[in-house]
């Protein structure tokens, strides 16, 4: 089977990583702090990969109970806006 390699397009990593062809799910979430007893998700994303391939992604916002800091809208760039109308 072929190896199947992963550029970053950030160029103070390594230019070439490898991926063991198979099927992976990468995960991403956003949260409203770096507290899990205090803060919330405010977006999960997932992809979807088979043999370095992308196959699906998935992304969904949620509204939080408290405000999202200004410090967080910065890093994320999700703001109250658009999280309003989330579950």
């Amino acid at each position: 089977m072929k190896d199947t390699f992963l550029t970053p397009s950030d160029t103070s990593l390594p230019q070439k990583k490898l991926l063991t062809p198979g099927s992976y799910t990468v995960i991403d979430c956003e949260t409203t702090g770096l507290s899990p007893k205090k803060n919330e998700v405010i977006e999960l994303g997932m992809v979807k990969l088979i043999d370095g391939e992308i196959s699906k992604t998935f992304s969904s916002l949620f509204k939080p109970k408290e405000h999202i800091p200004a410090m967080i809208t910065e890093i994320t760039g999700i703001d109250e806006e658009m999280v309003k109308d989330a579950p």
